[in-house]
């Protein structure tokens, strides 16, 4: 693992989020609720934030690309997800489930962004 120092543009990293949830809940919340067929939720529109995230803290660690191994692994849970769900129903109907999938992605997103983030303080710290 690259220890290298820490980058001022790294401190971005770390506010960038933050920024971004307050203003989304400040001045965009109303826009979710936009389309009552197909609402959006926060974790919707930040999952494209997480994957860069991901992305920069993964190069900063590691000096190479894991994000095509994260959107593999959660792309597989979702398959999981899905397959379960699929058999208790005649038909699937994607409105009825994509909220759901979108929790499931979000979530997992989050676990390896946060894990991603520890990591990053224990190869920078110890």
């Amino acid at each position: 693992m690259s220890g290298d120092g820490f980058h001022l543009w790294e401190c971005l990293l770390y506010l960038w989020p933050i920024a971004n949830i307050y203003i989304i809940e400040r001045y965009f919340k109303n826009y979710l609720k936009f389309s009552p067929n197909w609402p959006l939720s926060l974790g919707l529109v930040l999952i494209p934030l997480w994957l860069v995230l991901i992305y920069s803290f993964g190069y900063l660690i590691f000096q190479l690309n894991i994000l095509p191994i994260i959107i593999l692994l959660t792309a597989f849970s979702v398959g999981v997800y899905l397959s379960e769900t699929i058999r208790n129903y005649r038909q699937f109907f994607w409105k009825d489930h994509y909220l759901k999938i979108t929790e499931i992605i979000f979530m997992l997103l989050s676990v390896h962004l946060f894990s991603l983030l520890l990591l990053r303080w224990w190869v920078f710290f110890f």
